[in-house]
């Protein structure tokens, strides 16, 4: 037997697919340390069942998939399949594993159990896989054993650790059984000492009871004249009540019929009162729709009277303009007169200057004399002039303010008006925001309910799916572990793994049907339905010869070449009878393949509801089996088989529930999925009102963070338009002083440049003439002044009403856009005035309707409140009658109660006539010999009746203990016997065993050493079991010692003859060794390479190496390399074809 061929596909660091084909000779695989030469013996393991991490060398297992590289993405899955030959036949074995899956084991296309590789590895002889397959580093395991670690190795190599367990398990089944037999005899003595200890009482308990046998008597003969004398009573007083009750009817009539009015009545008031109710619920629904009106409805009024605030305060704005704008025009019109005047003055003055320079120009002389005089006017004219040139400075720049601030505070005034319409948009879209918020918190919150509680469903209905796949797989367990007998599921086992080649099934695995009808066929069937079912007589006898060859037991089979099918008969006899279900071939599923066995062992079967109607067909004579719902089975013969159920159901019963439960299961799978789907709906929306909600929220904090913004920004433009205003005013009031000032000096001036003529005139006619012109001169500049001062005036004037006409034209407008949304709030107000008048008087129509159908009420009442005195006066009529009818029943029922207390007392027994003929006497004299009696057992005292079933219960359980003892004193026996022959046949085993071994080691050791010894021996001090196995070695020139005390080479050495000695003598057919020779020098190397190719002529050797000799000797060779980093590949040469 060898490994043909070996695939790997994603496994561990060879991603891809891989595939080694070897020959049952010596196969070398070399390369390179950490290119994964050692996954090829992990790859072997993990095929062969081994789960192990440490043997593994993984931590989880995800590292047994292909983990991904430069090139080549990540495997799904690891997958190893081994191809195993012997002659002729082959045996694959499949193991794979993935994330989502899990992992799976095929043999030959077969789906098993992980645990079924163990009968597969015995069978083609690699049960020892873990002695012949040895890890990197595991051949110091060999050498740092101690002695009872490696004894155990040599049991597991040669299956005497099978005899280990059995001695164990026997073992402690035999401390069981002594510590039960003490047990057993311990209870049996207490329970003799408590039969002798209530001896006394049970005497007394004993005359009691005859006592009360007798008291007994007596009671029923008493009670049998009282209940005559009841019955007696109780026909004389219904027959007067018959005859009564007959003349009672009529009386009784009346009442119902004035009841009836009654009813009609009451149901009529009723029905108006419904009405009523209806119609009052409609009006308060008319109500409430009103009050909703009127909130609307003061909202309207509230955003209007807003409206007319807003342009209340326009208008006063304006009206402040347009009085300012009229006094503006009088002061214009009396600029531009002044303005004309100063024209014309001015004028003159140049006319009178022009006439006075040509006089002048004759007596020019006489204007020196004077000079003096008038330099000192001058100077102050100068200075005055100078002043007035300062005021004329002040007035210019004090105007342009007063000028800005007025065109500031319209134009905040402007930005005033805005911000208002903008707060009275961001006021509705505030409303707005705050409903749609409103909506997604109730549409979200409803949602996310829904979904709570969809997902405390599902978690429910994923613990009952986990737990009914639990249950079903205990139930799988009890059918395949327990209902089934041993050679039954050896044959089934053997079947699953295609070992028998045939075809087979168990009866209990061919029928399907209802819980109650497999039940009853369960019982009916017995132990036929572990009956093997099979094709044909050479079926059976493979079966045979394989349970024959296991020692795995007996088991009953029915070739169907041998069924012969029953049909019913006497179908009759069942014809018109009830209880009769129907035959049971017809009530259940079969199996097509066997059919004709099934109906060839219940082809005939009669199925019943109960005994007494599977009694009445027996009766009958019909001769088919017959079984009832209770598992009653009455056979052909005459037998009847039937009592109470077995707590253990059988394998039938169990399927069944097993099917109803996967039926359960896969209704749960499906409810979970629908619930998932419905989760994920109800998330959808979830997410989708939540994202709604979010943006609601988002837009409220929004707009009412704009509202706020707006509504500081208007509160500081208003408190700027304040202060603007204010020194706007002062501004104002500075620029009145200002022209005060300036008429004061020019007024000033005027007067000295008069004082100046003047005082010219007093002397020279030449001065004079100087003097006019002078004066004549400085009028004219004077009245230039004047037109300058009025023309400037007059242009602030003109700016000012520019200013102020652009002001009121400003306001209008906002007024005009305030007044058309006022129309339009006013508008809508009268259309929902209009709504709520219609609903008010809706409103009080219903409420009319109300007062009318309560007035027709309260006449029902007044009729209903006459029929009620109609009825109560029949009704004291009839029950004159009825208190005689009364008084009869009560006598009866008197009667009726004590005879139903004499049935109550007596339930269930006899009451009748005493055999001692004491119903002779009256009853006065029974019930006096009664307390006779009752006396006599008071004067015995407290009698334990108890102790009379106990003595019974303790005579039955000393009985069953005494069988219990002789049983568990042969179990005993039997275990010894079973512990002593294991004990025989171990030590013949392992001695021959160890025997064959220690020969093998010496010649092995002699070899590799070129001269020594070794041997193998048992450790002293310890019995057949526990004794460990000691390995002495005697290199050459040196003396003997212990393994462990040899030097690196020599161990290794030393460790590897003893690991092929083992290997030969259990006749391992394959063995993996994975860098064994790393620790020898060259000469030792030879030596083994030279030993592994001898070996690997009888056995398949598979050596991990990347030493050269070793590679040598090898006759195939793969060669394994990393071709990037994380990725293995595989190059296989055969050397002999190389060569």
């Amino acid at each position: 037997m060898f490994i043909e061929r070996i695939l790997l596909r994603g496994f561990k660091s060879f991603g891809g697919f891989h595939r080694l084909d070897l020959s049952p000779g010596f196969t070398a695989v070399v390369g390179p340390n950490g290119s994964g030469k050692s996954n090829i013996l992990d790859a072997l393991k993990w095929a062969l069942g081994d789960s192990n991490p440490g043997r593994l060398r993984i931590q989880r297992q995800q590292d047994l998939v292909f983990q991904g590289s430069v090139t080549k993405p990540p495997a799904k899955f690891a997958e190893v399949t081994l191809l195993l030959k012997d002659e002729g036949s082959f045996c694959e074995i499949k193991r794979r594993w993935s994330p989502s899956e899990g992992g799976t084991v095929l043999v030959d296309g077969e789906k098993v159990r992980l645990t079924d590789l163990d009968e597969v590895k015995r069978k083609w002889k690699l049960g020892v896989d873990r002695f012949a397959f040895i890890g990197q580093g595991e051949i110091a395991e060999v050498i740092q054993q101690g002695p009872s670690q490696r004894r155990e190795h040599f049991e597991a190599l040669f299956g005497i650790d099978v005899y280990r367990a059995q001695r164990e398990g026997a073992l402690a089944r035999l401390k069981e059984a002594k510590d039960e037999l003490v047990r057993l005899e311990t209870l049996a003595a207490e329970l003799r000492n408590r039969k002798e200890s209530i001896a006394p009482e049970v005497s007394r308990a004993l005359k009691a009871k005859e006592l009360l046998d007798r008291l007994d008597e007596l009671k029923r003969c008493y009670y049998f004249i009282k209940k005559n004398n009841a019955e007696k009573i109780i026909l004389e007083v219904t027959e007067k009540i018959r005859l009564l009750e007959r003349n009672h009817g009529v009386a009784a009539l009346w009442p119902r019929l004035w009841g009836v009015g009654l009813e009609y009545g009451e149901s009529k008031r009723q029905e108006l009162q419904g009405r009523v109710k209806k119609l009052w619920d409609e009006s308060q629904k008319k109500s409430m729709s009103l009050e909703n009106m009127k909130k609307e409805m003061f909202g309207h009024g509230t955003t209007i009277k807003d409206f007319l605030g807003h342009e209340e305060g326009i208008l006063k704005d304006l009206d402040k303009d347009r009085v300012f704008l009229e006094n503006l025009l009088k002061e214009k019109s009396e600029a531009e007169k002044s303005v004309a005047e100063a024209q014309e003055r001015l004028l003159h003055k140049e006319d009178l200057l022009k006439a006075i320079r040509e006089r002048r120009k004759l007596i020019d002389e006489e204007i020196q004399e004077r000079e003096r005089k008038r330099n000192g006017l001058l100077k102050r004219k100068e200075h005055l002039e100078r002043n007035l040139e300062l005021l004329r400075s002040d007035l210019s720049k004090t105007g342009k303010i007063c000028f800005d601030f007025g065109k500031e505070r319209d134009e905040l005034q402007i930005e005033i008006t805005d911000l208002q319409g903008k707060i009275s948009a961001l006021t509705e879209d505030e409303r707005k925001a705050q409903k749609d918020l409103e909506e997604a918190l109730a549409k979200h919150g409803g949602f996310f309910s829904k979904l709570q509680g969809a997902a405390s469903r599902l978690q429910k209905l994923r613990k009952e799916i986990t737990k009914t796949a639990s249950f079903v797989e205990d139930i799988e367990d009890t059918i395949y572990g327990q209902n089934y007998p041993k050679p039954v599921r050896h044959l089934l086992s053997a079947s699953r793994l295609g070992r028998l080649g045939v075809k087979l099934s168990v009866v209990a695995e061919t029928i399907e049907g209802p819980q109650k009808i497999l039940s009853a066929i369960e019982a009916f069937l017995g132990g036929r339905q572990y009956w093997v079912l099979v094709e044909d007589l050479d079926a059976a006898g493979q079966c045979i010869k394989s349970l024959r060859d296991s020692t795995a037991g007996r088991a009953t089979f029915l070739p169907l070449e041998k069924a012969r099918p029953r049909t019913p008969s006497a179908e009759s006899l069942i014809e018109g009878l009830d209880g009769v279900i129907s035959w049971a071939c017809d009530l259940i599923k079969i199996d097509e393949k066997w059919e004709t066995a099934i109906r060839h062992l219940m082809g005939d079967l009669l199925i019943v509801k109960d005994y007494d109607t599977a009694k009445e067909l027996s009766r009958r004579g019909f001769s088919c089996p017959i079984v009832t719902l209770e598992g009653d089975v009455l056979n052909p013969s005459g037998t009847v088989v039937g009592g109470s159920k077995d707590r253990k159901t059988g394998a039938i019963t169990s399927r069944a529930h097993l099917l109803e439960k996967k039926t359960h299961l896969e209704q749960l799978e499906r409810e979970k999925e629908s619930l998932q789907r419905e989760i994920e709906l109800l998330e959808k929306e979830e997410h989708s009102w939540s994202l709604r909600k979010q943006s609601a929220l988002r837009d409220a904090d929004l707009v009412k963070s704009a509202l706020e913004e707006t509504r500081k920004r208007l509160s500081r433009l208003e408190q700027r338009k304040e202060d603007v205003e204010c020194l706007r005013q002062k501004a104002l009031k500075k620029l009145k002083e200002l022209g005060r000032g300036y008429l004061n000096v020019l007024q000033e001036l005027e007067q000295l440049k008069e004082d100046l003529l003047v005082e010219e005139e007093k002397h020279l006619s030449i001065g004079e003439l100087k003097r006019e012109e002078e004066q004549a001169k400085v009028a004219v500049e004077i009245e230039a002044e004047k037109l300058k001062a009025a023309q400037d005036i007059l242009n602030r004037i003109a700016s000012e009403e520019e200013r102020l006409k652009k002001s009121i034209s400003s306001r209008e407008e906002s007024a005009r856009l305030s007044g058309q949304r006022r129309k339009f709030a006013l508008e809508a107000l009268k259309a929902l005035g209009q709504q709520y008048l219609s609903e008010w008087n809706a409103r009080n129509e219903l409420i009319g309707r109300i007062h009318e159908i309560e007035k027709e009420i309260g006449l029902w009442e007044n009729r209903l409140s006459h029929l009620k005195k109609k009825k109560a006066m029949a009704d004291m009529r009839s029950k004159e009658r009825t208190l005689e009818i009364e008084e009869l029943k009560l006598k009866k029922a008197s009667a009726e109660t004590e005879l139903a207390e004499l049935a109550e007392m007596w339930d269930g027994q006899a009451i009748g006539p005493s055999p001692l003929e004491e119903t002779e006497r009256r009853p006065e004299e029974i019930k006096k010999k009664i307390r006779q009696l009752e006396r006599t057992l008071k004067e015995m005292g407290n009698v334990q009746m108890g102790v009379l079933s106990e003595d019974e219960s303790l005579q039955k359980r000393l009985e069953y203990l005494g069988e219990q003892l002789r049983d568990v004193s042969s179990g005993i026996e039997e275990l010894e016997r079973l512990i002593s022959k294991a004990d025989e046949h171990a030590s013949r085993i392992f001695k021959d065993a160890l025997r064959n071994i220690n020969s093998r080691f010496s010649e092995l050791f002699k070899n590799l050493f070129g001269g020594g010894e070794a041997q193998l021996r048992m450790a002293e001090g310890g019995d057949l079991w526990e004794s460990g196995v000691e390995v002495i070695a005697c290199p050459p020139g040196k003396r003997p010692q212990h393994i462990g005390q040899l030097s690196g080479g020599e161990q290794s050495l030393a460790a590897i003859s003893l690991l092929f000695a083992a290997m030969e003598v259990a006749e391992v057919p394959i063995a993996v060794l994975d860098e064994v020779d790393a620790a020898l020098d060259e000469s030792n190397l030879r030596r083994f390479a030279a030993l592994a190719e001898e070996y690997g002529k009888r056995i398949q050797l598979l050596c991990m190496t990347h030493r050269r000799a070793t590679m040598e000797h090898a006759d195939i060779m793969y060669g394994v390399t990393l071709s990037e980093p994380g990725l293995s590949q595989i190059v296989g040469v055969r050397l002999e074809d190389w060569d």
